[in-house]
């Protein structure tokens, strides 16, 4: 057993944080994957129906890459056991921060791509704030269940019981 000497800091345990660490990078990677598969189909969907310029605009164009990361994410995050809830909550940390600038693009105050860049990195940050938020379930190798869910899981059906009798 190893002591800490009075006066000196503890070190923190970086092994409980790295389902954590996992869990925020998994997300980026599927965000970038997600929006550099979909963004052509987007590309093919407007031309087939002959408004390819509707992306253009830096306001839709935001929303469109929040829609493909958004999906990409909560695939992988409904692979991993996660509820509808963490879902809709990162999702609303990836169009939020967009939404933050859309006034300012509006007003030409701000150039549309610096709006991007900025949405981009207020993103990162939302979504390590929900993260943050909600550090117990994602500190977890398995998303923490709710009690009700794991009262119900653990309870044996009526099935269960008329066979143990």
């Amino acid at each position: 057993m190893t002591t800490i000497p009075q006066g000196q800091p503890r070190r923190r345990n970086l092994v409980g944080w790295l389902p954590f660490i996992r869990h925020y990078i998994e997300m980026v990677l599927a965000m970038a994957i997600g929006m550099f598969a979909l963004m052509p189909l987007w590309a093919v969907a407007l031309q087939a129906t002959g408004t390819p310029h509707l992306l253009d605009h830096a306001e839709l164009m935001a929303l469109v890459m929040a829609t493909d990361m958004a999906i990409a994410m909560g695939a992988v995050m409904a692979f991993r056991g996660h509820g509808w809830r963490d879902i809709a909550e990162m999702s609303a940390a990836m169009y939020l921060p967009f939404g933050v600038f859309f006034p300012a693009t509006l007003a030409g105050a701000m150039t549309s791509g610096t709006m991007m860049v900025a949405g981009h990195a207020l993103m990162l940050v939302a979504m390590l704030a929900v993260m943050l938020w909600r550090r117990d379930h994602y500190r977890h190798r398995r998303p923490a269940r709710p009690a009700a869910q794991a009262a119900q899981a653990s309870a044996p059906s009526t099935a269960d019981t008329a066979a143990a009798l």
